[in-house]
């Protein structure tokens, strides 16, 4: 009986393993679309919960299901039982959007308060976006071990464009966005570097313990792990740890502004090219025997180069949104760095066509080459700039449930992640589950999460951490 159930185990274990191995991506214009479909998703929540949160006690309760609703469930059913009704989905948020838009024309705040909402010290965009992508890697976490999420959507085995790999490479970006919107202190420059290193470090601990943490339960339980992810022992919270270490030295070497990120990203961009085309890329692609440290973590040492020059293009682009806040920019202003944001968007989009036709190269997540470092820089780029577009439509501060998500990232990341564990652990064969059983567990785990975010930001609590 102990053998019998020892092989069972282990029988599932490996299904699981199959079930998320070997994927190759679906196509970057359904990965565009999914990305805006929940940045509209979110605009159309913060305006609906605005428009009856004014009406009592009963607008309140409306108003906080409004926002649970359009902006957490809806986006959960564009990527799992209605994925293949996206266009639609995205046509009505729009359809429902516009209707707002003209139900508030008479009592349209005036561009000075829109721009004073724009250039307040916490940035909305900012923090919309970072809600957005918390929003979705909740979601996502769990729904990719059930059918009912389409395996296009899921992590590329090395080639390709997903939805997931795009939520990797936007943790990195979006940690460059916050770190660059953030004053500079006069007290970096005055630090040695140890005492600066220090700091930085001793800060950077929760993210590095959580990496070390996941890594020892995963092998304590035996949990089913995808090596070619991310190695043997590395994953996501230590590339986010060197990431978040690398942009700190580029501050305290190159100084705090746009030009010092963008040289920075783009010298680190060309040698971690150079190093692919040399061999390495190759390399890994080879599966390498795993006899030492390094060749036991290739994929995620491989990729870190490139996740810290999207940190760094993002804290360009925060450099750039602290400094436009800082000058008052006028509403048009903002509407003009839309249109840039949007400009960037589809000029990478072009290059990205280019190149790959030229090179005949492909995207690659598990060394985070140049396809893939251009293509998820203009779909964050468009993130923005639809996001921005909804700021300006909708000028309202943040929904409590985005503002809950944004502010209090690494934690609610950790109770995702040991929410995730838990379901796995207690279902065992979740990818055997049927599509309506796997909707019913994900409302179950989402509906949750979104309470707890959404009763952080009405509290206006954050929980001090590395992003």
């Amino acid at each position: 009986s102990e053998i019998r159930h020892h092989q069972t185990t282990a029988d599932v274990r490996e299904a699981k393993l199959r079930f998320v191995s070997g994927l190759h991506g679906g196509s970057l214009a359904e990965v565009c679309l999914q990305v805006c479909l929940a940045t509209v998703a979110l605009a159309a929540a913060r305006a609906c919960s605005a428009a009856v949160a004014g009406s009592g006690q009963g607008g309140r309760r409306t108003g906080a299901w409004a926002e649970l609703v359009v902006g957490a469930v809806l986006p959960a059913l564009a990527v799992t039982a209605l994925a293949d009704w996206s266009y639609v989905l995205l046509l009505a948020l729009l359809l429902v959007c516009c209707a707002l838009f003209v139900a508030r024309l008479q009592s349209r705040p005036q561009p000075e308060e829109v721009s004073e909402l724009l250039n307040a010290r916490r940035s909305p965009l900012v923090t919309e976006c970072r809600g957005f992508l918390m929003l979705s890697t909740i979601i996502c976490i769990l729904a990719v071990d059930f059918q009912v999420f389409p395996r296009r959507f899921a992590k590329t085995e090395f080639y390709g464009h997903s939805l997931m790999d795009v939520g990797v490479a936007a943790f990195a970006f979006y940690m460059g966005v916050s770190a660059g919107f953030k004053e500079p202190s006069p007290a970096t420059a005055s630090q040695s570097w140890a005492m600066y290193l220090v700091r930085v470090v001793f800060s950077s601990l929760p993210v590095l313990a959580l990496g070390v943490g996941r890594a020892v339960v995963l092998k304590l339980l035996d949990y089913p792990e995808h090596v070619s992810e991310y190695g043997t022992h590395w994953n996501f919270f230590c590339t986010l740890f060197f990431v978040g270490i690398g942009l700190a030295v580029v501050v305290r070497w190159r100084g705090h502004n746009r030009t010092a990120f963008l040289l920075g990203a783009a010298e680190l961009f060309v040698l971690h090219a150079t190093l692919l085309r040399l061999g390495l890329e190759e390399y890994v692609h080879d599966n390498p025997p795993r006899n030492n440290f390094f060749q036991k973590n290739i994929e995620g040492l491989a990729s870190l180069p490139g996740y810290l020059v999207l940190a760094l293009a993002g804290a360009a682009l925060g450099d750039m949104l602290r400094a436009a806040a800082a000058r008052r920019t006028s509403a048009r202003g903002w509407a003009l760095n839309g249109a840039f944001l949007c400009g960037a968007s589809l000029a990478l989009f072009a290059i990205y066509w280019a190149f790959t036709r030229v090179t005949r190269a492909q995207p690659s997540r598990v060394v985070a080459n140049a396809p893939f470092l251009i293509y998820n820089l203009a779909v964050l780029l468009l993130n923005l700039a639809v996001s921005l577009a909804s700021q300006l439509a909708f000028p309202l501060p943040p929904c409590s449930l985005v503002k809950g998500l944004s502010d209090n990232l690494l934690p609610l990341f950790l109770l995702a992640n040991l929410a995730t564990g838990a379901v796995n652990l207690l279902l065992g064969a979740t990818h055997e589950y049927s599509q309506s059983a796997g909707i019913i567990v994900l409302g179950l785990y989402l509906l949750p999460l979104c309470c707890v975010a959404r009763r952080l930001g009405r509290r206006n609590l954050c929980i001090p951490s590395h992003f």
